[in-house]
């Protein structure tokens, strides 16, 4: 058994009447709430909490994506682990994950992971996720084409996993992926870890015409990859 610490980096400073005041703390939540000087002290403090669980001996550190809540603050948890890889030396760094239909070019995700990868000198889980209808909401993302976004960003990611690629290997029955010619080069230090460590999965639409959702498998390793059940 392992043991990872996970940090959401929840903002702490909702005034008093916030629930008679707002209906709700995600996606629609104002940002006139938020403080940066708080905010910069803020993500001291859990950075080193963060840090500090690889002192005390944890298996790894865990960082995931939000966007427009109070719930996280952290919109890229990319950012979060490129600072971590600096300030641990032997946990591993989890980012669980990047919610693949959001990021198009999807390849800034390979090449970012393959960085946080080298910094940390091995140590990366990278996680890539569906994500959910908030995320969706706040970028403007038709959840009922998510999952064929997320499939399409995952197989050009893999691709590039094993050799560098150009956005016109998404092939053309890409119907999500922008198409272009940029070269990419970079790659994990160790393509062992890199591949055993991608997870999938997280809420999905089911049903494009009820909108009903599904909690799909929150990780499923590289090895049992097929499609992602209801």
């Amino acid at each position: 058994m392992q043991y990872y610490f996970f940090h959401l980096m929840s903002w702490p400073y909702l005034p008093d009447d916030f629930e008679q005041r707002y209906d709700s703390a995600w996606v629609w939540l104002s940002n006139t709430l938020y403080d940066p000087v708080k905010g910069h002290d803020l993500y001291r403090e859990y950075l080193n909490t963060l840090a500090y669980a690889d002192e005390l001996g944890f298996d790894g550190i865990c960082v995931n994506e939000h966007h427009q809540n109070a719930y996280g603050l952290m919109p890229s948890p990319n950012v979060i682990a490129g600072a971590l890889t600096q300030r641990t030396r032997r946990c591993k760094i989890a980012v669980i994950g990047n919610a693949l239909p959001l990021y198009n070019p999807p390849l800034r995700v390979a090449e970012e992971f393959a960085m946080l990868d080298v910094m940390s000198g091995g140590r990366l889980i990278a996680g890539m996720v569906i994500g959910g209808g908030p995320e969706y909401f706040s970028y403007q993302v038709n959840p009922t084409n998510a999952r064929e976004r997320f499939r399409e960003a995952l197989d050009l990611i893999l691709k590039k996993r094993d050799h560098a690629v150009t956005l016109a290997d998404a092939g053309p029955e890409a119907s999500y992926v922008a198409g272009g010619s940029v070269l990419i080069v970079s790659r994990a230090i160790s393509d062992s870890t890199y591949i055993t460590s991608l997870y999938f999965g997280f809420f999905v639409p089911v049903d494009a015409h009820s909108g009903r959702w599904s909690l799909a498998p929150r990780a499923a390793r590289r090895s049992q990859r097929g499609p992602l059940k209801r």
